[in-house]
C-alpha cells in the first residue's frame, strides 16, 4: 500500500508541471547530484517542514490560546506530512518500505531493551556509527545482538531490509 501510495503521490507532484520544473531546474542544472532528483528532494524536504510547522501551530494555539485540539486537524497535517516524505523517497529512489525497515533496525540497535533510555539515545547522538551494527535479517526486534536471542523471549521476527 504505501509503495502504490508513493507512485500515486508522485504523480501529482507540483513538480510534474513544466513552469515549476524549469524553475527549479534553473536554479540546480550546473549541480552534479549522484542520480538524486534534487527539485523534487527539495520540494519534498521544504514541504515537510512546512507542514510540520503547521502541525506544530496547531498545538501551540491549544496550549497557549485556548484553542480546540482537533485530532482531524492534526490527522490532515500528518498526512501532508506523509505525502512530503514520499516526495523525498522518491527523489532518492527509495521505498517507503526501505525508510521503515531502516528505521526499525536503528530502534533495535539503540533500544535492546525494546524501552527508551535517556543514555542510550545521549549515545546514540554522540556515536552515530554504533547504530549502523548489522544484525541479521532473522532476529528478535528487541534485540542488537546480531547473533543472540532476546533476553524477553520474544519470537525471532523477520526484518526485511
Amino acid at each position: 500500500m504505501a509503495n502504490d501510495y508513493q507512485r500515486w503521490a508522485a504523480a501529482i507532484s507540483a513538480l510534474n508541471d513544466a513552469t515549476q520544473r524549469e524553475l527549479t531546474d534553473e536554479f540546480l542544472v550546473s549541480r552534479e547530484h549522484e542520480g538524486v532528483d534534487m527539485p523534487r528532494l527539495l520540494h519534498g524536504a521544504m514541504g515537510l517542514v512546512g507542514e510540520a510547522g503547521e502541525m506544530m501551530q496547531h498545538i501551540l494555539k491549544h496550549l497557549f490560546a485556548g484553542y480546540a485540539l482537533s485530532p482531524e486537524v492534526l490527522k490532515k497535517e500528518l498526512g501532508d506530512c506523509y505525502w512530503y516524505m514520499n516526495e523525498a523517497a522518491t527523489a532518492l529512489g527509495i521505498s517507503f518500505s526501505d525508510v521503515i525497515a531502516t528505521n526499525v533496525r536503528k530502534l533495535v540497535i539503540r533500544y535492546p531493551e525494546h524501552r527508551f533510555s535517556t543514555a542510550r539515545s545521549q549515545a546514540a547522538d554522540r556515536s552515530p556509527e554504533a547504530e549502523s551494527t548489522p544484525i541479521h535479517d532473522v532476529s528478535c526486534p528487541h534485540s542488537a545482538v546480531a547473533d543472540g536471542p532476546c533476553t524477553c523471549g520474544a519470537e525471532p521476527v523477520k526484518v526485511q531490509p
